[in-house]
């Protein structure tokens, strides 16, 4: 095998192709061979580069090469950077390394010139790196912050969310799709006697009264289905001791995230004691009315009876007295015109003390309402009053047959309020009663065209004694299941209307239900 420099054929192959400059120094230490890119990079041929000694190759004036030197000596190897020679004489930077090699020495180098532009490439690599990382960093730190801003409100949030739902006053709980209860508080177990676990093993269904559950569960059904939003009732429950309670329950829809319905909450307050005092009000209204229903129909009987006496007492014997001193006067007639004058005058007295006592019969209790019924004693009494001067119309049409005392009473002190209001506050002489049936309803209408009044406020004017006449048709149309209207403006006039219901037993007549007319108050 031919050998190059002390160099096998194999070794020498390698030397060659080595991407590094290589340099064989002998024992004196002179060059003793170098391989092409040890000749590229210090620009020499090799045959230039043979003999030469370190100082030929090494840079002397750097300061580092004494000590590499010392290096090399003290361990017999070194690897750093020197200065080396190029052709021209210029110094270079260089990576190289140095090792003991037969007699002498190998040095292996590669040009670092363009190593700091890479080196501050790295560098300013790296100080982006550590700008990104920094401000990664910060972002990190910032999010981390605001995540545990947001754990920490969040817990606030549920800390408050809990002591309200713990320490409501009112029952509140979770309600599934299901209908089940799948959280309550303490309040809402309460209400109901059952303990918490055994609340959450119920449904609302199955505690809710029989005569509820329908139009509780079909309200649920359309917060279900997504109809309502929310809904309020007021239902019973039957506790657990047996007990029914009322309560007001109000359900509110949660949504998810996609807008479908993931729950209910049911808020539920305890409203019995309200129920209880709303009952016992409704029976204490209808004692009343029971007892001002027997009142006005004591007060009727009374006047009744009253009126007969009159009738049949005071004004019988008047009458009588009458009749006699006009028979005594015909018989005996006086003898002066003083005497005259005198029998006529007692003659106006007593006539006039018959037509007071009828008066006051009529006041008190017509006794043509009880002999001939509502129509005509409307009649009369529209015809006498007629008779003193007044202009008012008359329609009748109750229909065939007598209306029950109760709504014939009521129904003529309606009238006969009515019209005593025209005299005393309308300022009109003409008026118009109309007296007819609709749909097993009997219903009376009296209108005038004077000067009116505000409906809503009953004017100073007319006194207490109108605002008690006004409350006592009311009271009387409402005591027989009737329904009573009052329409006035100023400058209008004032139509009253009362309609009542009849019993089924009495016939019907087709007369129409009148409408009160437009414009009017």
């Amino acid at each position: 095998m031919r050998e190059r420099g002390g160099l096998c054929a194999e070794r020498s192959a390698w030397f060659e192709a080595s991407p590094d400059g290589v340099l064989l120094f002998s024992e004196d230490g002179s060059v003793s061979d170098a391989n092409r890119e040890a000749c590229r990079v210090l620009g020499r041929a090799r045959e230039e580069l043979l003999g030469l000694g370190h100082g030929g190759v090494f840079d002397a004036s750097n300061p580092r090469l004494s000590r590499v030197l010392e290096e090399w000596d003290r361990k017999g190897r070194f690897r750093g950077d020197l200065d080396l020679l190029r052709g021209d004489g210029s110094a270079f930077p260089a990576e190289v390394s140095l090792a003991t090699w037969g007699g002498g020495f190998g040095v292996t180098f590669r040009d670092a010139t363009g190593r700091d532009g890479e080196e501050r490439k790295v560098r300013r690599l790296n100080r982006e790196l550590e700008r990104r990382v920094a401000n990664r960093t910060a972002q990190l730190q910032a999010f981390v912050a605001e995540l545990q801003e947001s754990e920490k409100v969040l817990r606030e949030s549920e800390e408050r969310f809990r002591a309200s739902f713990e320490q409501a006053a009112v029952g509140i709980a979770h309600v599934s799709l299901l209908s089940r209860w799948t959280r309550v508080n303490d309040k809402l177990c309460q209400i109901l006697g059952y303990t918490e676990e055994e609340m959450l093993r119920l449904g609302f269904q199955e505690i809710t009264h029989p005569e509820d559950l329908d139009a509780d569960f079909g309200r649920f059904k359309e917060a279900l289905s997504g109809k309502l939003r929310t809904y309020s009732v007021e239902k019973r429950y039957i506790c657990k001791d047996g007990r029914k309670v009322w309560v007001n329950q109000t359900l509110s829809v949660v949504r998810d995230a996609s807008g479908g319905t993931a729950y209910f909450i049911c808020v539920v307050e305890d409203i019995t004691d309200r129920k209880l005092a709303e009952e016992t009000l409704r029976k204490n209204e209808a004692r009343l009315k029971e007892l001002v229903g027997q009142l006005l129909t004591a007060q009727e009987e009374e006047r009744r009876r009253v009126a007969y006496e009159v009738h049949d007492g005071l004004t019988q014997v008047a009458i009588s007295s009458y009749q006699h001193l006009q028979a005594f006067a015909a018989q005996h007639p006086p003898g002066s015109s003083a005497g005259q004058e005198m029998l006529d005058r007692s003659l106006g007295l007593i006539r006039r003390t018959v037509d007071e006592a009828r008066r006051v019969i009529a006041d008190l209790r017509p006794t043509v309402l009880d002999d001939f019924g509502l129509d005509t004693a409307l009649r009369l009494q529209v015809e006498d009053l007629n008779e003193e001067g007044w202009l008012i119309d008359f329609s009748g049409g109750s229909g065939a047959g007598r209306l029950p005392v109760t709504v014939e009473t009521a129904l003529y002190r309606v009238a006969q309020e009515a019209l005593t209001n025209v005299r005393k506050h309308s300022g009109t002489s003409a008026a118009s009663v109309e007296l007819g049936r609709a749909d097993r309803f009997v219903w009376i209408r009296i209108e005038d065209r004077g000067k009116g009044f505000d409906a809503g406020n009953v004017p100073e004017a007319g006194g207490p004694g109108e605002r008690v006449g006004l409350s006592s048709m009311r009271e009387r149309v409402e005591l027989v299941g009737g329904e009573f209207e009052i329409r006035s403006q100023e400058g209008t006039g004032t139509t009253i209307q009362a309609r009542v219901p009849l019993p089924d037993q009495i016939g019907t007549e087709t007369t129409g239900y009148p409408t009160l007319p437009q414009g009017r108050g």
